[in-house]
């Protein structure tokens, strides 16, 4: 009876020890966390605010750009499908729609993205707050996430289905000549 009785005290003052040694450990990973971001902050804001932000911009112009080219293209050849009744008119038309939409979420998001990056290069005293910096910054990384989820959507919009729609037409026209007559 003696024997488990110390066993059992022994057992229970190293499980103590192991939970005390955890949260001691834990409570100085969070404070060498903050030190972290509390002496690398200035350095990612001036990042930021500088380098990244130029980068940013120049990349959204030129993906607005190039969709917005696509777009219109593809626009103009839906439209002389659909003058001339040809097939698969309905099915382009409702994804040159699609593509439309997602250009304009696209431009949505990088606006919010844009913001977010500003607002945590610009927050004041970031070494004081690091807690509200690692907010900001976490906030902003999600926003750049979902901008690179709707650049992967219109990729595969434009790369899959419009391309497979246009080869099948494209098939389908060579298959009944000009006149839309079989050959």
């Amino acid at each position: 009876m003696k024997i488990r009785t110390t066993t059992s005290l022994l057992l229970i003052s190293i499980i103590a020890a192991v939970g005390i040694s955890i949260v001691v450990f834990t409570q100085s990973k969070t404070s060498a966390q903050s030190a972290d971001i509390s002496t690398q902050c200035k350095v990612a804001q001036a990042n930021l605010s500088g380098p990244v932000k130029k980068q940013d911009l120049k990349t959204r112009v030129y993906r607005v750009q190039a969709y917005q080219y696509i777009y219109d293209r593809l626009d103009t050849f839906v439209q002389r499908l659909e003058n001339n009744n040809q097939p698969e008119a309905d099915t382009l038309r409702e994804q040159a729609n699609i593509l439309k939409d997602q250009i304009k979420l696209f431009e949505n998001d990088y606006e919010s993205y844009n913001t977010a990056r500003d607002n945590t290069a610009s927050l004041k005293d970031c070494s004081k707050h690091p807690t509200q910096f690692s907010q900001k910054l976490t906030d902003m990384r999600a926003k750049r996430q979902q901008i690179d989820s709707e650049v992967s959507s219109i990729d595969g919009l434009l790369g899959t289905t419009v391309k497979s729609r246009i080869a099948d037409l494209y098939t389908q026209l060579l298959a009944t000549g000009t006149s839309g007559a079989a050959l």
